[in-house]
């Protein structure tokens, strides 16, 4: 039978991943960010604020069809239009 991690292992893990995701993101503070899904949005709120960056959207994620449901079509709408102004494609 596997042994459970104990919390505090998992922790150094998760302070990992955040220290790299940090500073991987960090220089691109200049630069618009899409945060898809509430794994990335919850690590990106554990090392910033949205007013570190020039903008920040925060979709669901594309998998299971999210982008295709009614329910998200005022969201998707919102990630073509940040994406055309941050390309400056009309």
């Amino acid at each position: 039978r596997p042994r459970k991690n104990a919390k505090s292992d998992i922790n150094l893990v998760i302070e990992k991943m955040l220290g790299n995701f940090k500073s991987r993101l960090q220089k691109h503070k200049d630069k618009k960010v899409v945060l898809c899904g509430n794994f990335a949005q919850n690590a990106f709120d554990e090392v910033f604020s949205d007013d570190d960056f020039e903008s920040v959207l925060r979709v669901p994620h594309p998998s299971f069809n999210n982008w295709r449901k009614m329910r998200y079509k005022s969201k998707i709408e919102q990630l073509k239009e940040f994406i055309f102004t941050a390309h400056n494609i009309s």
